[in-house]
Formats: structure tokens, C-alpha cells, sequence
């Protein structure tokens, strides 16, 4: 009896050793434990996995589309556990250049699957491909790389007598053509210069040459010489001030070409007849009135000379001069400095004529010497020179005979 319940002892203990061993064999690994774990991320294709795996199982985990990597799963008493390489996005590459255009990324950080580069062609240059973007698929990145050429303008044609500088039959973004005559006495009508811009067009219009004319000057103040309304290059315009006015340019009028047009030179032009004063006038003269410097014809001025000086004449200190209407005044309104002329009746010799100089101021007085059979008015042989002239008036008198 003894014997049987030892031997009923020991399957039990063999039992319970089976069942635990079982129940810890069983545990196994889930699906949604690898999804809740740091080793899963959104690169990875999990539709061909199982819900469940038992312990001990091996698990290939497959890339989605565009990532690559080979990721194993390996379900162990205490979990997941992996090896291998995680999935990682397939590189296209550099997307590669095109000439005369610029490229960026607008989706994604890295030439990686899912990114997408755009094109865009220099300024004055057009896009001729169907699209400008790339995109980085699992094969590397698709369609071709686009193409941009120069933007061009339609070709233009002149009219006849005009000269183009300037490429005509094939003109591009930024070509420039100007424009000339072929003959010297015809003008451009129009642009000198135009510009073919970012948009295949135009800024203007090609110019006409015509002949050189220009117009009757509009009458402003003057009087045209004869009833003409158009002058070929070189006729000259005649014309006369009305009364009061005079021309401002006394050359003749010309029609000209000057540049690339037609006009007069010197443009015909009357100005009102003034005469003017200095706005700094010499030292010792003053005007009155004082502020005034410009003076129609028949306005007067009041001229006011220092001690020494003379205006109008030499006997005046002091004169009223007259604006006339040839836009001068009747005598010259600036104060001169009295000086008498080393010229005399009978005078021959004059004191200092070595210097050169042919006057002596007023006031100074010189000696002189008369000729022979003639005797010095003054006793000491001087003279001295005033306002009215030598003093004495006259220098030398005839010497007189005794032996008649």
C-alpha cells in the first residue's frame, strides 16, 4: 500500500511539471505587440503577417513599396526580438541638370523615394517639355529631364531707307535692334531702339524714315518773313521781333537734323528789349534806384560817380541815363577814373613818358617841355590835370622875337 501512493506521488509531480512546461511553451508573440513596440514603424508591410506566432518562430517582415531592407522577427519566451536591416527609402540620385534652368525640392527633404523635384528655366528661356517635375519612384526617378530653350520674338520687317543694327531673323529674349536713315535727310518716325522681352514680344513697334521738314515755328512775339508752314533741312526761317522785342540768338534759323529729328537752330525766339545793369557795379559807382537791375526802354537811371570820377562826360559826376530801345543805354553806365592824355599843342617832352604810360590821373600834376621857338605857359614848366582838362587850358606859347 505503502509502495502504491509513493508511485501515485510521483505522476503527480511528472503531470504538473508538463503542464507548466506547456503553459511557458505555449506564451508565444502577437502581431499587435510588434505594431505597440520600438522596433515597428510605418515603413513596413505587415499584411502577410499573422496574428500570432509561437515561441521560437522566425518571421520575415517585407519593405512597402519604395523602402527596402531585410528585417527579421524572432518570437521568443519574453517577446519580439529582431535582426537584420530596418526598411529605409530607396535614393534616386541627383535628379539631374538642365541647361538654363534651376531645380528644388517641393516634396521631401532628400532624393528619396516619394520626393518630387521641379524645374524652373532662366529668365527668358521657356519650358518646351509636357512637364517640369520629377517624382522618385521605386525604379529611380521618372519621365526625362525637361528641356528649356530661349524665348523668341517674331522676326520684323522695315520700310524701305531704314537701317537695322540687330539680329532680324532670329531674335531672343533680351535681343535688342536699333534703328537709323540711310539717307541724311530723312528722320526717324518712331522707336530708335527696341527690346525683345521675357515674353517673346516687342516693347515697340519698328520706326518709318521720312524726310527732314520742320514745322512753322509758332509766331510768339515775331513776325514770320514769308507764308511758308513747312522747310526742307537747311532753309532758314526769316523772321522779325515786334516792336519792343529783339531776337534772342542773331544767327539765322535753320531746319537741322539733330540726332534723330528734325528742328530749328537756333529755335526762333523774341525776348522783351531790357538794358541791364551790373549786379556788382566798380568801385565808386552806385545806382538809384538801388535793387533794380534790368530797365525797359524809356526807364531812366540815376548814375552817381566818386570825387574822381565821370560819367557821360568828364565835367559830370553824376548823370540820368536813358534805356533805348536798341537794348543799350545812351551813354555807359559804370564811373570812370578823370584822366588827361599826355597829348598837347607845341608839347614834345612829358614827364615819366618812359613808363608807358600815355594818361595822368586828376589831380596829378607833371612836368613837360615845348617845342623850340616856344615857351611854357607855367612858370615851373608844370602841369596838372583836372576835370576840364590841363591846367593851364593852354601848355606852350610862342617865345617872343627881340631881335626884330
Amino acid at each position: 500500500m505503502l509502495a502504491l501512493n509513493q508511485f501515485s506521488g510521483l505522476l503527480l509531480r511528472i503531470y504538473l511539471l508538463t503542464i507548466v512546461q506547456y503553459v511557458v511553451w505555449c506564451h508565444g508573440c502577437t502581431l499587435q505587440e510588434f505594431k505597440v513596440s520600438n522596433l515597428y514603424d510605418d515603413s513596413f508591410d505587415l499584411s502577410a503577417l499573422k496574428a500570432s506566432y509561437d515561441s521560437g518562430d522566425v518571421v520575415r517582415v517585407r519593405c512597402k513599396v519604395g523602402f527596402r531592407g531585410f528585417f527579421k522577427l524572432i518570437c521568443s519566451n519574453d517577446g519580439w526580438h529582431n535582426s537584420g536591416d530596418k526598411c529605409r527609402p530607396i535614393s534616386c540620385g541627383h535628379p539631374g541638370d538642365v541647361q538654363f534652368a534651376d531645380f528644388s525640392l517641393v516634396h521631401g527633404t532628400d532624393y528619396v523615394f516619394g520626393s518630387q523635384v521641379q524645374y524652373t528655366c532662366h529668365r527668358g528661356y521657356q519650358m518646351t517639355s509636357y512637364t517640369s517635375t520629377r517624382n522618385c519612384l521605386q525604379g529611380g526617378w521618372d519621365g526625362h529631364l525637361p528641356e528649356c530653350e530661349p524665348v523668341s520674338c517674331p522676326s520684323l520687317t522695315v520700310t524701305d531707307g531704314v537701317l537695322v543694327s540687330g539680329d532680324m531673323d532670329q531674335p531672343t529674349s533680351g535681343s535688342v535692334l536699333q534703328f537709323s536713315c540711310s539717307s541724311r535727310n530723312h528722320v526717324l518716325i518712331g522707336a530708335i531702339r527696341i527690346e525683345c522681352d521675357d515674353n517673346g514680344k516687342w516693347n515697340d513697334k519698328p520706326p518709318t524714315c521720312k524726310e527732314i521738314f520742320c514745322p512753322k515755328p509758332q509766331l510768339d512775339r515775331f513776325q514770320a518773313g514769308e507764308d511758308k508752314m513747312l522747310y526742307k533741312k537747311d532753309e532758314v526761317f526769316r523772321y522779325e521781333c515786334d516792336r519792343g522785342y529783339k531776337k534772342v540768338d542773331g544767327r539765322p534759323s535753320l531746319c537741322t537734323k539733330v540726332g534723330h529729328s528734325a528742328q530749328w537752330t537756333p529755335m526762333p525766339r523774341c525776348e522783351v528789349i531790357t538794358c541791364k545793369l551790373s549786379p556788382n557795379p566798380p568801385v565808386g559807382t552806385t545806382y538809384n534806384p538801388l535793387n533794380q537791375i534790368i530797365f525797359t526802354p524809356g526807364q531812366s537811371v540815376r548814375v552817381s560817380c566818386g570825387q574822381k570820377q565821370w560819367v557821360k562826360d568828364k565835367e559830370h559826376q553824376s548823370a540820368d541815363l536813358t534805356c533805348q530801345e536798341t537794348g543799350r543805354w545812351d551813354s555807359d553806365p559804370v564811373c570812370q577814373l578823370v584822366t588827361c592824355f599826355k597829348t598837347a599843342e607845341n608839347v614834345y617832352s612829358w614827364e615819366s613818358s618812359w613808363d608807358g604810360r600815355h594818361t595822368v590821373d586828376i589831380d596829378k600834376t607833371v612836368w613837360y617841355r615845348c617845342h623850340r621857338g616856344y615857351d611854357e605857359t607855367s612858370p615851373s614848366g608844370r602841369a596838372t590835370c583836372t576835370r576840364r582838362g590841363w591846367e593851364p587850358n593852354t601848355l606852350c606859347k610862342g617865345a617872343v622875337n627881340f631881335n626884330i
